[in-house]
């Protein structure tokens, strides 16, 4: 059990590669998580490790625990800012899922409050293999992604009959494009990402005031991504896509890369140059760059927005799983719930 930042920064190299062997999500990149908890997290570190006899790391849990009044509720790292949480298991090793588990249950008076688990992680057939625990599961959001197998450009998977609307949306922008001067850039290494970060930030006010929503560039929420950009570009694990339109920065996408997967973290695109479908312009520049570095899957993570449906060929789901042994999991849930209710009801208040 690691339970102290320093001691998760000694794990870090071979956390990392664990993470890409398994092709975890961003969140499961030590660069993102360790980030996240130094600057958003509340309680106490609990990151679960499985080591075989070799004494090799084959299995993680990012995990972080707090009290909510008498319940002891343990949850992934980045729950708050749309991550999509899983445990690394390294290849053909599914059998650590149970002991990863076991681990962060501890002495058994703790609760797993997980969210945004994907639908058919195997931590979820190892709950219900489970017969001292109760687990309650209610799904929670979708994923659409992108296959970029079999592409050698962007312009092939456009052209399939499915994405007729896709083409007319494109085509319609680049007619309404015509006499200006458009731009396009991929920013990746630690320099460059840091300064396009810089350029893109004017945009990204503009963007939110327009239409707020987690604003990853002010505050505290800026400090952790700004942190998150410069550990994952030290790992080339990172890059930002821009589209300018006569100089002027129209909107930009963030990519976290592992696995062959390259995942949409977070977007924006100037609400003054809507007409010009500046968001999708540059989520098909994105996807061809994708196909270029040989990425694999094109993930937009959370959210069955219309943009991302115009361009995804399947979908994962997501799902909130709260789990405990079953003589303490009717308080645990009332106590949980009663945490949502407040939540939810302080978020309307607060709009």
């Amino acid at each position: 059990m690691i339970d102290a930042v320093d001691q998760a920064q000694v794990l870090r190299d071979e956390w990392l590669e664990l993470a890409r062997s398994c092709g975890g999500g961003p969140f499961t990149l030590p660069g993102l998580a360790l980030p996240w908890w130094r600057h958003l997290g509340r309680g106490h570190l609990r990151i679960v490790t499985v080591r075989n006899g070799a004494g090799d790391l084959i299995g993680l849990a990012p995990l972080f625990e707090r009290h909510r009044g008498p319940v002891a509720v343990v949850g992934f790292l980045g729950t708050g800012v749309g991550a999509v949480g899983e445990f690394l298991v390294a290849p053909s090793k599914s059998d650590v899922v149970g002991s990863l588990l076991q681990a962060a249950l501890g002495d058994g008076r703790t609760a797993l409050d997980l969210i945004n688990v994907r639908y058919g992680d195997p931590l979820i057939a190892s709950l219900r293999r489970d017969r001292e625990l109760t687990t309650r599961a209610e799904l929670q959001d979708e994923c659409p992604i992108v296959t970029l197998d079999g592409h050698e450009s962007v312009d092939s998977l456009i052209d399939r009959p499915s994405r007729a609307g896709l083409r007319k949306k494109l085509a319609k922008a680049a007619r309404a494009l015509a006499g200006h001067t458009v731009d396009f850039q991929a920013a990746r290494g630690s320099e460059d990402v840091a300064t396009v970060w810089k350029t893109v930030q004017p945009l990204y006010d503009r963007a939110e005031r327009d239409q707020p929503r987690q604003h990853f560039g002010q505050g505290i929420e800026g400090e952790f991504f700004a942190d998150a950009l410069a550990a994952l570009a030290a790992v080339d694990a990172v890059s930002i896509t821009t589209m300018a339109i006569d100089g002027e920065p129209a909107a930009f996408d963030v990519f976290v890369h592992n696995g062959g997967t390259a995942s949409a973290v977070l977007g924006r695109m100037d609400p003054s140059l809507a007409e010009f479908s500046p968001g999708q312009l540059l989520l098909r520049y994105g996807i061809d760059q994708a196909i270029t570095n040989g990425d694999r899957v094109v993930d937009l993570q959370l959210g069955d927005d219309l943009y991302k449906r115009r361009w995804a060929d399947d979908v994962y789901d997501t799902v909130h799983l709260r789990s405990a042994i079953t003589r303490n999991f009717t308080l645990a849930d009332g106590v949980l719930r009663g945490v949502d209710a407040g939540y939810a009801l302080r978020t309307r208040l607060h709009r």
